[in-house]
């Protein structure tokens, strides 16, 4: 777990209770790498979220950073129902972005600053 994740988790842990999900090197079936949805599961008043955690310290988020798998987990949870969360680190400041507005921007290159300004923590 990195810094930010750390970060983000202990935030998560003061209003709700959360689960890190194991990293995708966990299959004892077979070697290959099987991809984790998300960084956490987060129990929060009655609703579970996922949440995924990145971070840079450039000033832009490159969305290449976000692996297809990642996209396709999100989509499949937001289009089921349920509530998943970018938590986006640029430099310092932090934004949390719902999937479903992440998907409209999908086609950018990157994220500037500005632009994540529009989507302030929801730390609730």
């Amino acid at each position: 777990m990195n810094s930010f994740e750390t970060e983000t988790k202990k935030e998560l842990e003061k209003r709700g209770w959360v689960w890190r999900i194991p990293s995708g090197d966990i299959n004892f079936q077979s070697p290959k790498k099987v991809p984790t949805p998300a960084d956490f599961l987060w129990l929060h008043q009655g609703k579970v979220y996922f949440i995924e955690c990145k971070a840079t310290e450039s000033n832009r988020f490159r969305l290449r950073n976000i692996t297809s798998s990642q996209w396709e987990a999100a989509f499949q949870i937001s289009m089921n129902g349920g509530n998943y969360y970018f938590v986006i680190k640029i430099q310092s400041l932090v934004g949390w972005i719902p999937f479903r507005q992440m998907s409209l921007m999908r086609d950018r290159a990157s994220l500037n600053q500005e632009m994540l300004e529009l989507f302030p923590p929801i730390i609730f």
